[in-house]
């Protein structure tokens, strides 16, 4: 399957259904490939952080937190 900057809304909607569904690593799995189609995705790096915080890995959830924040200060 080719993976291109067409799919990154697919993506970001199937990253939250994961999380929603308490497949935490699987929301994260497609939040990441949002994030390397569009780095500049706000909503998906807070996705991800809340994803990550749910699964209890903190700094990685802090680290996503301050990308979404800095990312949304720049528009």
């Amino acid at each position: 399957m080719s993976i291109d900057s067409s799919n990154t809304g697919a993506f970001y909607i199937r990253g939250c259904a994961y999380e929603k569904l308490g497949e935490i690593d699987k929301g994260i799995e497609d939040l990441t490939t949002v994030l390397k189609l569009d780095p500049n995705h706000v909503n998906a790096a807070f996705a991800r952080a809340a994803c990550q915080n749910r699964k209890g890995a903190f700094v990685k959830a802090i680290e996503d937190y301050s990308m979404a924040l800095e990312k949304d200060c720049e528009k």
